[in-house]
């Protein structure tokens, strides 16, 4: 879960804010509601940021332009009925979402301190795949959040949920954090038996709600969250199966390009485990020919490269596809044998650390940052006529500075 403090940056919020609190000023209730409404349609530009966009164009009186338009696949859920103006300073932003209502009260069954929360009447359309904004003005405990998250799954698991609070307390915080959904994290040691070991997170990602899925070497760092989602926003968009640097046609690898290197992929879960595949099954041997599996998935280029359409320049190195480089190249024949569709990202060459840094396009940034080498990360090996060690440094000292 992801906090984010607008009050951090000072802006004409801050007077809202203030006005709200003064014992004074909160006692006009008209001006009251309408500074709520002003920080609902403040919270919900802030919020707008990290939605989904697509390209569009739009047809102008001197012509067509190309805009990002965002999706509009949102539902707002207030709790009655003190979420009412906040809402409505929302839905002012965020015109076209669809609505929902929840009544959520303190009920005190001993008349003492002690609380549960009820909830008596909820209305909602379907969730499914939706985004969801959840708006309460006041975070207190976080009880009514939870306990409002907890009556929506009926109605379907959003894809993705936010947060609209106006005033929340660090105790607030804390307990919707630890039950509210969080990313899912899988680590896999890879420095024992190696060619299996890259096949345990399969199983796992089995028992997963999420959509997408991020693979990350541990030599490769995230450097872009926006970069990220939009390449995932991308994948959804063109129902992308893969997307990660093609294992030929860069400064590091020659290999087959049909292939995928798999420092950094993106992938969908549906798509993955439709394979119906148990990688406890599989065992490899290594010969001239390359990774061999008693599955006998190979590479068969009259199926394999029919749709192949690599989008970018040839950067360096040849190719290589009578050779099975990668034990993993099995998974990735097995999807293309269901049809499914690989998006290839731009192998992008940092003079900085002669990294691979992938990239949706030519001209994006990079969405992550991928050294190469990592077992050898102390040694002065020579990489690129930079010293491996040397390299290591420069990007930790990055990171340090940039990224954390």
């Amino acid at each position: 879960m992801t906090i984010h403090h607008i009050l951090k940056k000072n802006s004409v919020l801050n007077t809202f804010i203030k006005e709200i609190r003064d014992h004074i000023i909160q006692k006009d209730t008209m001006r009251f509601r309408r500074n709520i409404e002003r920080i609902g349609e403040i919270l919900s530009y802030e919020l707008s940021k990290e939605l989904h966009y697509y390209k569009e164009e739009t047809k102008t009186v001197l012509g067509v332009k190309e805009n990002n338009t965002m999706n509009n696949d949102l539902v707002i859920c207030s709790i009655l009925r003190a979420g009412l103006p906040l809402h409505q300073g929302i839905l002012n932003y965020f015109d076209g979402a669809e609505n929902a209502f929840i009544s959520a009260y303190r009920h005190h069954p001993n008349n003492d301190a002690e609380f549960e929360i009820k909830v008596d009447y909820f209305a909602s359309p379907p969730l499914k795949d939706k985004t969801l904004i959840i708006a309460d003005p006041m975070l207190a405990t976080g009880k009514s959040m939870v306990t409002v998250y907890e009556a929506i799954k009926k109605f379907g698991t959003p894809k993705k949920i936010h947060i609209v609070s106006v005033i929340g307390s660090e105790e607030g915080v804390h307990f919707i954090k630890k039950h509210f959904p969080e990313s899912e994290h899988i680590v896999v040691d890879g420095r024992n038996n190696w060619p299996y070991a890259w096949f345990h997170w399969l199983n796992p990602l089995k028992n997963t709600s999420a959509k997408w899925f991020v693979h990350l070497d541990e030599d490769c760092f995230l450097n872009s969250r926006e970069e990220l989602l939009r390449l995932i926003q991308k994948m959804e968009d063109e129902d992308l199966t893969l997307s990660a640097v093609s294992d030929g046609y860069h400064h590091y690898r020659g290999a087959n390009p049909v292939a995928v290197n798999s420092f950094f992929m993106v992938g969908n879960v549906h798509h993955f485990n439709d394979l119906n595949f148990d990688t406890r099954e599989v065992t490899f041997e290594h010969n001239v020919d390359g990774w061999r599996n008693n599955k006998g998935i190979i590479y068969n280029a009259d199926r394999h490269r029919l749709d192949f359409m690599y989008p970018h320049e040839i950067l360096e190195n040849g190719e290589n596809c009578s050779y099975e480089q990668e034990p993993y190249y099995m998974i990735l024949w097995m999807l293309k044998e269901k049809g499914r569709k690989f998006n290839y990202l731009y192998p992008h060459f940092d003079e900085r650390f002669k990294s691979t840094n992938p990239r949706v396009d030519k001209g994006s940034d990079d969405i992550a940052i991928h050294m190469w080498y990592t077992r050898q990360w102390e040694s002065s090996m020579m990489v690129h006529d930079t010293p491996n060690s040397f390299r290591y440094n420069a990007v930790e000292d990055h990171i340090n500075r940039n990224m954390l």
